[in-house]
């Protein structure tokens, strides 16, 4: 089996993925892709990249979701079938609640304060909420969700799932389309969804009008996922009591300096901001390098194989 990683790639950290597989595998890594790559590990895919490759039988992504480019290159290679890692999903929940937490006890707020030798937050009752018996409503309930789901609900937070495939588990989990009734009982609204043709706008003007005064909005998903101007206002107006935001509308595409949205994030002050770094921990490569080690060593015995990436459907 031929698999190639389409990135340069340490060579320290080759030999040792090569160390893990079976002898069977052979493992290059380059930008350049070998014609005889039958397994290809690359994160941005081009139909121009995948043409040539006509004894390609697998793409594995090396992170959660298909960016578009990805998804439209592999909708022309309806042959190859595509797996996603998951290596990532306890990190990003833990983001998640960061932001949360962060958000709800106004945490960017007190910290500024104290740095400038200010307590004045100290006895504001109006900047923090307490939790324990709110009402979440996670959309997309899948290895990050659920994992953001188990911790709430060991806080007393009453939680709710939106899913693609509803199904009956520890929490009740709902459809898409439900999301705009459910959101009227959604005290904490946290998107851990990935952005595909169908998650794009889904938490909409409407949504975000249905949430409940005071409501707290978490964003570890896309940013496309929400709609943009409408969540900006509703932080402007105080509509909610603050957001924590990991991913964005905008990002760089240079070394120069760019804003994350068109709006004014930063100026406002019941806001949390990171530079979407969810699933970036201390050791994150080495996790990502086990991950498709594991997924390597499946394909090449034919055995206990994960569930595959719906292409089509973007996840």
């Amino acid at each position: 089996m031929r698999v190639h990683i389409a990135r340069t790639t340490e060579p320290a950290s080759l030999a040792n993925l090569a160390a893990a597989l079976p002898a069977n595998v052979v493992l290059t890594a380059s930008e350049n892709v070998p014609p005889e790559t039958e397994v290809l590990v690359v994160g941005f895919a081009s139909p121009e990249m995948l043409a040539p490759l006509h004894r390609l039988k697998t793409v594995i992504v090396p992170f959660a979701g298909l960016v578009p480019v990805s998804r439209d290159a592999l909708l022309t290679r309806p042959d190859v079938t595509t797996y996603n890692l998951h290596f990532n999903a306890a990190a990003t929940a833990e983001k998640a609640l960061e932001l949360l937490f962060a958000a709800a006890k106004g945490t960017v707020r007190a910290d500024s304060g104290m740095r400038s030798n200010s307590w004045a937050p100290r006895f504001d009752a109006s900047n923090a909420i307490e939790l324990c018996g709110k009402r979440a409503v996670i959309v997309g309930y899948g290895e990050i969700g659920r994992r953001v789901a188990q911790a709430l609900e060991a806080m007393g937070v009453s939680v709710k799932g939106i899913r693609r495939n509803p199904t009956v588990g520890p929490v009740p989990v709902l459809p898409p389309s439900e999301l705009p009734q459910v959101a009227i009982e959604a005290d904490l609204l946290i998107v851990c969804a990935p952005l595909t043709p169908e998650t794009e706008g889904l938490v909409s003007a409407e949504v975000i009008k249905a949430l409940p005064q005071g409501a707290i909005v978490v964003n570890v998903g896309r940013g496309a996922v929400i709609d943009e101007e409408a969540l900006y206002t509703a932080l402007e107006t105080g509509k909610l009591h603050g957001a924590g935001l990991d991913v964005w509308w905008q990002y760089p595409q240079t070394e120069e300096p760019c804003p994350p949205s068109r709006f004014n994030f930063a100026g406002l002050p019941n806001v949390v901001m990171s530079p979407h770094t969810g699933g970036v921990v201390i050791d994150t490569e080495p996790k990502r390098m086990a991950a498709l080690a594991d997924l390597l060593r499946r394909l090449a015995t034919g055995q206990d194989l994960p569930k595959p990436t719906n292409v089509s459907a973007g996840y």
